[in-house]
C-alpha cells in the first residue's frame, strides 16, 4: 500500500520557548484537541488562522480543540502539522519508555 504525500501546509512559526510540551500521550480526542490547542496558542496562531493554514473551516479546529470524536482524521493531521505537530505512531512499551 501506498503512502500519500501529506497536503502541502506551510510551515508553522516558531514557538515560544517552554510553551508546549515536547511529548505528549494523545490517547484521546480530547488529548489530541489540547495538544493542536497548545501548539497553536504556543505559536500565537488564531484559530482562524489555523484554518486557513490547514484549508479547513474555523469550526473543525474548534471541535478538534473540544475533542469531538468524529473530526477527519485526514484533516486533523493537516491541523497538526499546520501548528507544528505530528502523528507518530509508536507501540505502548515505546512510549511509556519514553515518559518514564
Amino acid at each position: 500500500m501506498a503512502i500519500k504525500n501529506p497536503p502541502s501546509v506551510p510551515p508553522p512559526p516558531p514557538a515560544n520557548p517552554g510553551a508546549a510540551p515536547a511529548l505528549v500521550f494523545l490517547a484521546s480526542p480530547a488529548a489530541v484537541g489540547a495538544a493542536v490547542e497548545a501548539a497553536r496558542r504556543a505559536r500565537g496562531l488564531t484559530q482562524s488562522e489555523v484554518a486557513s493554514r490547514a484549508r479547513v473551516s474555523r469550526r473543525f479546529v474548534l471541535n478538534l480543540e473540544r475533542g469531538k470524536a468524529s473530526c477527519h482524521l485526514g484533516k486533523t493531521l493537516t491541523v497538526m502539522m499546520s501548528v507544528g505537530l505530528v502523528g507518530v505512531a509508536l507501540p505502548v512499551e515505546a512510549m511509556q519508555a519514553a515518559l518514564g
